[in-house]
């Protein structure tokens, strides 16, 4: 509230000739004023983050077989609601398809070569089946004549058959043994060939796949949110790395804030610990939180930024799904204790020389610095250990007029 005091002034007034000093005040404004008061005093650690899913699928460059580099052709809008198997990501696919190409020459030219290879092949078969078939005959045509009765053959003629029978004989087993290796000749030429069929027919495919592979799709409905990648987002044209996220699909169900704590704080800060949280795009609203994790390690903020901070996670209690969306920075108080009936005044009340801490209480009408004993500070409050009592009056700004110091 607003403290007004008097100010003296002197007024001569003439009366019956005798002349009388009047004293009067004049009003001047003195400022801000408040009471030293007991109640519940929580102590905070202040911080900034971001906000993110806990829970998202990040899309990344596909795994392709000796491939590292990857331009990219076509990126889905940052901020678009997709479907599953909606394209988020294509990239050039070039070098793939010539290779697919040529490969699909190739192997249209093996599968022409087999072709032959089955023709020539089967004509020579057929070539031996057939002097095959006519040894067999004269075999059996020989055999036959053997079996004459000696009455009705010559005894020469029946050598010389005799020895006929033999060569035929020797003739089958070699025009069987010509067919048996024709067979075996005619399916390993033809095998070979398939062999190298089915390769460029692999290749072929898995080419097929990578290229399919080279658009990327989602694997679920979602957000589309693009990843910066050295402070920066990737655009269409630019190359990019395999294992390189590009952007994510995030469960606006499950949020938390990646913080950021100075130093300082680091040894009040505990897992489990309740946390305010204020967005920079809604800063009226209050969100609940709960830091669930903290960082290892102590690290530089950034190259530009050379003061040591460390790492938290801060889970969201209750998410608003249509107001938050990863990257959205935030504001955190970190409830660090909380005790009741603390004596407290805004901190700005506090001054300081070379005695240390002291206020301007305002007493009968006049403001008197009085020195104080301070311990902790809450956001814009300060604990007053010694110096006040509850109900004390506190020139906030302290301005007005001084007397005595306590």
């Amino acid at each position: 509230m607003k403290i007004k005091l008097w100010q003296p002034v002197v007024f001569l007034l003439a009366a019956g000739g005798v002349f009388w000093f009047v004293s009067a005040r004049s009003v001047e404004s003195i400022g801000e004023t408040v009471e030293a008061k007991r109640a519940e005093f929580a102590t905070v650690v202040e911080a900034t983050g971001d906000l993110r899913s806990s829970k998202s699928v990040n899309i990344t460059c596909p795994k392709v077989p000796n491939m590292w580099q990857f331009t990219v052709t076509y990126l889905a809008p940052e901020g678009t609601n997709v479907k599953e198997g909606t394209p988020l990501v294509r990239f050039d696919a070039k070098k793939l398809m010539d290779r697919m190409a040529q490969q699909r020459t190739a192997l249209s030219s093996e599968k022409k070569q087999l072709e032959k290879i089955r023709l020539e092949e089967q004509e020579a078969l057929e070539q031996y089946e057939l002097d095959l078939a006519q040894a067999e005959v004269e075999v059996s045509k020989l055999e036959r004549k053997v079996k004459t009765p000696d009455h009705l053959i010559a005894s020469a003629e029946l050598t010389k058959t005799r020895y006929d029978l033999e060569l035929a004989k020797a003739r089958l087993e070699l025009a069987t043994s010509r067919f048996e290796n024709q067979k075996k000749k005619m399916a390993g030429r033809i095998s070979s060939k398939e062999s190298r069929i089915s390769l460029y027919q692999r290749e072929v495919d898995n080419l097929q796949k990578h290229i399919e592979m080279m658009t990327v799709k989602a694997p679920k409905s979602g957000l589309v949110v693009h990843k910066r990648w050295r402070d920066d987002k990737v655009t269409e044209g630019e190359t990019v790395w395999l294992g390189q996220v590009l952007m994510e699909l995030p469960e606006l169900e499950h949020m938390e804030v990646a913080a950021v704590i100075a130093e300082r704080e680091a040894s009040r800060v505990k897992v489990g610990q309740k946390v305010n949280i204020r967005l920079d795009a809604d800063p009226d609203r209050v969100f609940a939180g709960e830091i669930t994790e903290l960082g290892t390690i102590f690290r530089q903020k950034s190259n530009n930024k050379p003061s040591i901070i460390f790492d938290a996670v801060v889970r969201v209690l209750e998410p608003d799904t249509e107001l938050m969306r990863p990257g959205m920075a935030a504001r955190l108080e970190i409830l660090v204790s909380q005790e009741d009936d603390v004596l407290q005044i805004p901190e700005e009340a506090v001054a300081f020389d070379d005695k240390g801490p002291y206020v301007k209480v305002l007493r009968a009408g006049k403001a008197r610095r009085t020195t104080v004993t301070t311990g902790r500070v809450s956001g814009d409050l300060v604990e007053v250990l010694d110096g006040l009592k509850e109900g004390d009056t506190i020139l906030v700004d302290n301005a007005g007029e001084e007397e005595t110091a306590e």
